[in-house]
């Protein structure tokens, strides 16, 4: 059976939803409650889920948010499955990239390129690999104190690194696609 992962090969737990719940409170008030304007708040330890608030989170293209079973966040289109009864234990993409899936209903080993020809789909690769290499290796080469100092946590940094990993692993098969057409 197939089983959803992240492209590194995580198990998915579920999507990332928004809810709203009541936090639960001490309700009785005593003269050190007031506080100005306010009240100084003892909350009781619980919350009050509003299931009928529940959303997935999506970001800021509409793409669903997901998250793997160690806190990693992975967009909908970047999902993948793997299938250990059928020996398939390497992430394969949901979602393949269009002209980049295998030829269909042909007797030829020979991969569809779709409208796209060798050198067209090696200027591709060079703008994967080098958005990588910008957004992630930027990221990556931070210290651990300058992680913090910008507002990274370890969560943050494997995702980026998952990415950089998948985006390598993408340009590594636009080129094995172009050497089995070429």
């Amino acid at each position: 059976m197939r089983t959803l992962v992240s492209p590194a090969g995580i198990e998915i737990s579920g999507t990332l939803d928004t809810i709203e719940g009541v936090a639960l409170i001490e309700p009785e008030l005593d003269q050190h409650t007031l506080n100005g304007r306010t009240l100084d708040l003892e909350y009781a330890g619980g919350t009050s889920v509003l299931w009928g608030t529940q959303k997935p989170q999506s970001n800021s293209s509409g793409i669903r948010i997901f998250q793997d079973e160690k806190g990693n966040n992975v967009l909908e289109s970047d999902l993948c499955w793997i299938d250990e009864d059928a020996g398939i234990t390497e992430p394969q993409r949901l979602f393949p990239i269009p002209g980049c899936e295998s030829a269909s209903g042909s007797d030829s080993d020979q991969a569809s390129l779709g409208p796209y020809d060798a050198g067209q789909l090696q200027d591709i690769a060079g703008l994967i690999r080098d958005g990588a290499n910008d957004s992630c290796g930027y990221v990556l080469g931070l210290s651990d104190e300058a992680l913090k100092r910008e507002g990274y946590a370890a969560s943050d940094v494997k995702n980026i690194q998952a990415k950089s990993e998948f985006a390598n692993k993408v340009v590594a098969d636009i080129a094995a696609l172009i050497e089995r057409r070429v």
